[in-house]
C-alpha cells in the first residue's frame, strides 16, 4: 500500500524527492494529513531581488551607449597623412637640396614624376652625351591599391607607362 501511494504522490513531487520516494519507497508512508512545502514561485524576499534586478537592466537598456572619442580618430588619420611610406623619418629631418650639385646622403632625396625621369634619363644617354640610347631605366614604383573597403579588391589591370 505505501508503495502505491508513493508512486501516486510521485506525480506532484519536486524531482529530488521523487528519487527518495522511489528508491525508499517501502520505509516511507505518507499520512492523510503529511503535506510537503513545494512552491513554483519564488519567496517574497527573493522576489524583491529579482524585480530589483530586471528594473537596473531595463535602466541599463534605456541608457545611451557612451560616444567614441573622435579626437582620437582624428589623431589617427592625422598621423596617416604625414607622408609617403618611402620616406623615413631620417630623410624628413634633412634639408632640401638646394644646388644642383650636392651630397645624395646630406639632404632630402628629390623624387620626380615618371614622365619627368623618362625624359632626363633620355637625356642623359643621348648618343650625344653617354651614346648609350639601349641603357635600361631601374625604377622604384610604388602603387596604392587599397580600397573603401577592405574586404574588396580592385579589378585586374594591365597596362603600359606613357
Amino acid at each position: 500500500m505505501a508503495a502505491l501511494v508513493a508512486s501516486r504522490a510521485c506525480l506532484w513531487l519536486s524531482p529530488s524527492v521523487r528519487t527518495v520516494v522511489r528508491t525508499h519507497a517501502p520505509c516511507v508512508a505518507f499520512a492523510a494529513g503529511e503535506t510537503l512545502q513545494i512552491r513554483s514561485y519564488a519567496s517574497q524576499k527573493h522576489q524583491k531581488l529579482i524585480l530589483a534586478a530586471q528594473k537596473r537592466n531595463r535602466q541599463r537598456k534605456l541608457e545611451k551607449p557612451p560616444e567614441k572619442d573622435k579626437l582620437a580618430w582624428i589623431k589617427k588619420s592625422k598621423n596617416l597623412l604625414i607622408g609617403p611610406r618611402r620616406e623615413t623619418y631620417e630623410d624628413r629631418e634633412k634639408d632640401p637640396p638646394v644646388d644642383d650639385v650636392y651630397f645624395t646622403d646630406k639632404y632630402m632625396p628629390t623624387v620626380y614624376p615618371a614622365a619627368e625621369a623618362i625624359a632626363m634619363h633620355r637625356e642623359t644617354h643621348h648618343p650625344t652625351v653617354l651614346c648609350d640610347p639601349d641603357a635600361l631605366l631601374y625604377a622604384f614604383i610604388e602603387l596604392n591599391l587599397s580600397t573603401k573597403k577592405k574586404t574588396k579588391f580592385r579589378e585586374d589591370f594591365s597596362g603600359t607607362v606613357l
